[in-house]
């Protein structure tokens, strides 16, 4: 089965939500944490996070991923370095939204140098069939792409750079653009 048919065998609950501008639109009963990344499945379930829906879907594959020792911990490692990018890019996006006035030029500053280390930590991952750790790097780093161009994190890190161009290549990538 291939990933556009799991896809299509769940409800997906792609919330558009701007926590700044209007909390009210927000609807807590679907979603307790306010996480915006979210799946209803079954009766109702809610779940939440992408490395829970990302595990999730794996788990109702016909082709689960089958990492374990240190494979598995690296990859979980990976999955964290993503998380981490964006957690350091959501931070600079946020703070330009603030009006001049409120901006602060040293955590700009600051995340702007965080995310140089952490991107410098993500090598390149696997070149067969993605882990989630590969594509929760891939995705972080198409979100530096989309939002921080300026950062031309791929001038420092040509190796990362040339396995996310192969990544993003991709038939599962293509289909998923962000914007």
């Amino acid at each position: 089965m291939s990933t556009q048919k799991l896809v299509r065998q769940l409800k997906l609950n792609n919330l558009q939500y701007n926590a700044l501008r209007d909390p009210a639109v927000y609807r807590r009963c679907a979603n307790e944490p306010f996480r915006i990344q979210a799946l209803l499945v079954g009766k109702g379930q809610v779940l939440f996070d992408s490395r829970v829906i990302c595990e999730f879907l794996d788990s109702i594959s016909p082709k689960p991923t089958t990492l374990s020792g240190e494979a598995l911990w690296a990859d979980r490692v990976r999955v964290a370095l993503g998380d981490a990018i964006m957690d350091a890019a959501a931070a600079i996006v946020l703070e330009r939204r603030r009006t001049t006035s409120e901006q602060s030029q040293w955590w700009i500053d600051r995340q702007i140098e965080r995310l140089h280390r952490i991107v410098r930590a993500a090598v390149p991952g696997t070149n067969g069939e993605p882990t989630l750790g590969d594509q929760s790097v891939a995705c972080a780093l198409a979100y530096l792409d989309f939002r921080l161009p300026e950062l031309a994190w791929q001038d420092d890190n040509t190796a990362l750079a040339h396995w996310h161009q192969g990544i993003e290549a991709r038939e599962s990538f293509r289909r998923c653009p962000l914007g």
